[in-house]
């Protein structure tokens, strides 16, 4: 009937082995029923053919009756080999608790110890992985500061480049105007000469200059008793361009032809 209470294990949880030692005569009875010689004996063997909670439930009852039977002489509670067969098993069950505690912390090593191992194998890769990073960042930095080397370089190279042309240019434009002023020098100075030889008369080369007289510019006629008209022209001849001429006539004493021919 108490098996099939609800209360049942709340009961076995709660049960004090102070309650049971006050109970010899039930101790002696369980003993000497279930433990003793005869037919009725409970070993682990008839234990584990009912089921497993019915195995543990053996095994807490053991444990309680080794508790408690030291406390009384086995000529009051169970005799001898009563309490050989209890503490026997009890030796037997705390040796299967301990070996199964054993296995159980074993068990429970090795799972912290393939955890460590799955933790560490996880930093490690973590690691592996931050390091690739790392490393792939580093290539990527140290190849955009190349990047930007080369692009410096490359600017500097052709500001250098351009500053070169420039120079180029302003020296060639320096040596061309340079050349151009010369050649304008050089222009002017023909023309400058030029000009003079067209306004110096040509007295010379004159077949008749022995009917003129020439002093500078000035060109008189001093008689017309041996001839009548004299011509004079100027050392260079007008080829080109335009050149303005101004006759002052300071006498005209029959007739003056002025102009160019």
């Amino acid at each position: 009937r108490n098996v099939v209470k609800t209360d049942f294990l709340r009961r076995v949880r709660r049960y004090e082995i102070d309650e049971l030692a006050g109970k010899p005569e039930l101790v002696n009875y369980v003993c000497r029923e279930y433990f003793g010689p005869g037919a009725r004996q409970l070993r682990p063997e008839r234990a584990r053919r009912a089921s497993v909670a019915v195995v543990a439930f053996f095994g807490w009852t053991v444990a309680l009756l080794a508790g408690v039977l030291p406390q009384w002489p086995p000529e009051e509670v169970a005799d001898e080999a009563s309490r050989d067969v209890i503490f026997k098993l009890e030796a037997e069950r705390r040796l299967q608790a301990q070996r199964e505690a054993a296995q159980k912390e074993a068990a429970r090593l090795e799972a912290v110890r393939l955890e460590e191992q799955r933790e560490e194998a996880k930093r490690q890769e973590e690691a592996t992985r931050e390091a690739k990073r790392q490393e792939a960042a580093r290539l990527k930095a140290e190849e955009e500061e190349k990047r930007k080397m080369e692009a410096a370089a490359e600017e500097e190279a052709r500001q250098q480049a351009e500053k070169k042309r420039c120079e180029e240019e302003e020296k060639a434009k320096a040596v061309a105007r340079r050349e151009a002023e010369r050649r304008e020098a050089a222009k002017k100075e023909m023309e400058a000469k030029r000009y003079r030889e067209l306004c110096v008369w040509d007295v010379d080369s004159n077949p008749e200059r022995r009917f003129v007289k020439v002093c500078d510019h000035t060109v008189s006629f001093p008689s017309d008793e041996k001839m009548n008209f004299c011509n004079v022209v100027t050392l260079e001849a007008l080829e080109e361009g335009v050149v303005y001429f101004e006759f002052i006539m300071h006498h005209v004493g029959d007739e003056q032809w002025c102009g160019i021919t």
